[in-house]
């Protein structure tokens, strides 16, 4: 995602300007870059001008370039060009307002001309931070060619009990040379927005919401439990969860519309396999999703693809069956749902697994999830 810096005005002085120029080509930006010691963070080794972002952090490496142009001719005296580093690293508490680790530095790349002597001011602007506003060093300062001047602050953000609460950032470097006023490019607001929780895992947290994280299962832990929802998103049409083909799946907080999912789909009354050891009720899509069958309409989990574990030996599979319970090639991909046995052990792993990442990745209701499926037995 590239964003472009706000428009800046210019300063004047005996026909000469001081100008902001926000177009730096990318491979004359990594020129720039390259050997300059900065500190290391997740931007260090990724591409200047493109915002990152995770579900725990974003960051962005982003280069200001002050130059000073003769008004009639248009050619550069001088030149100034900055680079500028900043990282959020989301974080938990388990009392008390979270808070975020804001890392910014600045360093002079060039300077030459009638930019030599420029002096730089940065600061950082949280909005529903305690502390709003931020500054690594107080006023202007001049910085040797090569110079990194950096801050690590962590930021608290008040979340009401039970509630959330959204943040957003916004970075500005001001620049100055000799005897021309001081110009300030700012970016970064409404980019990439912060939400702040107290409604996950009985602490408060932040997160990025706008990153859709990734639930991996194992089928070297989790056995049939991880096979049978493998199995279900790659075979059905819907590709539920399935990054790539599919649409993600969206998390249900309401613990009783959850309980009411299960029992429509996986009712007492179900006759598990009672060829699979200690027999449970697995249905995909998760009970705790949107994309449940019962929250599509279905009635009954018979209206779902019924599936079963077979396991023999180091053979392990988990098929399709027919009315008599028996195995068959294909199954209906077009079933709004898919049910199946397999071993409570497995079924109650894939539940466990999906929970801690509910608490992790502070899964509000109706956030989006993928779900990846791997076998490390096979690495």
């Amino acid at each position: 995602m590239k964003r472009r810096l706000r428009e800046t005005p210019v300063s004047q002085r005996n026909g000469k300007i001081a100008c902001i120029d926000s177009k730096v080509e990318s491979s004359e930006v990594k020129g720039l870059l390259a050997g300059v010691a900065v500190p290391e963070t997740r931007c260090s080794y990724l591409e200047a001008e493109t915002l990152y972002y995770w579900r725990d952090a974003w960051c962005l490496k982003h280069v200001v370039r002050y130059q000073i142009v003769l008004s009639q001719s248009e050619k550069v005296v001088g030149e100034a060009i900055y680079g500028v580093q900043t990282e959020l690293t989301m974080g938990s508490k388990l009392a008390g307002p979270p808070e975020i680790k804001d890392h910014m530095d600045v360093t002079l790349l060039k300077e030459w001309g009638e930019a030599i002597g420029s002096s730089a001011h940065f600061a950082s602007w949280c909005s529903t931070c305690t502390t709003k506003d931020y500054y690594p060093w107080s006023g202007y300062r001049t910085f040797a060619e090569g110079e990194t001047v950096g801050k690590d602050p962590y930021r608290s953000v008040p979340v009401p009990a039970g509630g959330t609460e959204t943040v957003d950032w916004d970075y500005t470097l001001s620049v100055k040379a000799p005897k021309f006023a001081a110009l300030s490019p700012s970016w970064g607001a409404g980019w990439i927005k912060g939400r702040c929780d107290n409604k996950v895992a009985g602490n408060f947290g932040c997160i990025v919401p706008t990153a859709t994280p990734t639930l991996g299962l194992d089928v070297a832990k989790d056995k049939a439990g991880a096979l049978f929802v493998h199995r279900s998103m790659t075979e059905n049409n819907q590709h539920w969860g399935l990054e790539g083909k599919g649409k993600p799946l969206t998390r249900l907080a309401d613990a009783d519309a959850a309980e009411s999912n299960r029992d429509i789909i996986c009712p007492d009354s179900w006759p598990r396999d009672q060829r699979v050891q200690d027999p449970s009720c697995d249905e995909f899509p998760f009970a705790r999703t949107y994309q449940s069958g019962a929250q599509v309409g279905v009635k009954n989990g018979n209206e779902c693809e019924q599936r079963t574990t077979v396991q023999v030996d180091d053979f392990l599979e988990v098929p399709p069956v027919d009315g008599n319970g028996l195995p068959v090639d294909e199954g209906d991909p077009d079933a709004p749902c898919v049910r199946a046995t397999t071993p409570l052990k497995e079924n109650s792993g894939v539940g466990g697994e999906l929970g801690n990442f509910t608490k992790k990745m502070r899964l509000l209701d109706e956030d989006s999830y993928w779900v990846y499926v791997y076998d490390s037995s096979l690495s």
